[in-house]
Parts: structure tokens; sequence; C-alpha cells
């Protein structure tokens, strides 16, 4: 039987990497919705609707996250269309330098992600995966998704942490992400 999986992210997180890799076992949906339903619902576009999944079997769910300043700094994540897209007003945020200049947390990266950790009486579990750690977790992700990463692609981005300085609002979430596991499921 076929399976449905359903990548959710903030952006700039690897979510088109796991995407194109997932759809080898099913189909996979790319989401960017902000406040997912505690009900599983279909999906239109990179939005889950309000229309009731039907029957859950082989449905998963993914929220691949990374660290804030990671997203920021991925060019398909900070465009007035991607702001569009996650529930961010375009007129708030100018240009990348003004982002980290001003240390604002604007988009509110935390508040998506506990959108999805901190959701309720679900129908339906989570896979929270951490993108700077998914490699050294592909066993792991195997297991909870009932998939193969064989021919997964290398990580190329490994040295990536060390190019990007860090923006103090983001500590409090930053801590609080690393001292989670990498990949779990709630």
């Amino acid at each position: 039987m076929s399976k449905t999986f359903y990548v959710c992210s903030y952006g700039g997180s690897g979510s088109w990497l796991l995407v194109n890799h997932l759809k080898k076992f099913g189909t996979c949906h790319h989401i960017h919705t902000r406040k997912p339903s505690n009900k599983l619902c279909e999906v239109d576009g990179e939005h889950f609707t309000n229309k009731l999944v039907d029957d859950l079997t082989n449905h998963h769910v993914v929220f691949i996250y990374s660290e804030p300043e990671y997203s920021i700094h991925c060019n398909d994540s900070f465009s007035e269309r991607h702001w569009i897209n996650i529930g961010v007003d375009p007129k708030i945020i100018s240009s990348r330098e003004d982002y980290v200049r001003d240390d604002i947390d604007k988009v509110k990266y935390e508040e998506f992600f506990d959108n999805y950790y901190k959701l309720k009486e679900r129908n339906y579990d989570i896979v929270f995966i951490r993108f700077e750690k998914m490699w050294s977790n592909l066993n792991k992700i195997e297991q909870f998704l009932n998939v193969s990463f064989d021919g997964f692609p290398e990580n190329k981005y490994r040295d990536t942490p060390k190019k990007i300085s860090k923006m103090p609002i983001y500590n409090n979430f930053r801590d609080r992400i690393n001292n989670m596991e990498s990949v779990f499921r709630l």
C-alpha cells in the first residue's frame, strides 16, 4: 500500500530534500501551514485544508526544522513569496541584513515550531527531524517512517554552522532544540 507523507516546516530546513526522497515511497506533500489542525486534513498546494483525511493508514506527518539562522540565510526561504506562504506579512521584513541587525523575531520561528510540538489531542503522530542532525539519525527516521534511506544525498551542509553567526533573539529557542532529541515522534 502506498504511503502519504506531509513534510512540514517553516522553510530553510531541508524540507525539499526530504520531500524528493520520500516521493520514492508514495505521495509526498510539502507543507507550510503555520497552524495545523488537530485532525489530519487534506492538502491544497502547500497548506492543509479543512477537509478531513478519511483513512489515516499509511499517512505520515513530519516536521523538519533547523536553527532559525539557517532558515534566514537560505535564499529559498527569504523572499516575499515565502513570507506569504508561511503566514508572515512581507511588509514587516526588508532585507536579510536588516533582519539580522535588528535581532527581532518577525517570523516567529519558535511559535511556528510550537504550533506542531504543542498541538494536543491530535489524531496523528508527528515525526520531528532536526535538519542539522538528520544524517546521523537516518536509521531512526527509517524506523519511524518505515522507508529506506539508501541513496539519500550526502550531507553537503556539514560546514554551514561555522559560517552563520547566531542571533541573540534565538538563544532560548536554540538552547531548547539543542536539548531535545534530534529525531523523535510525538
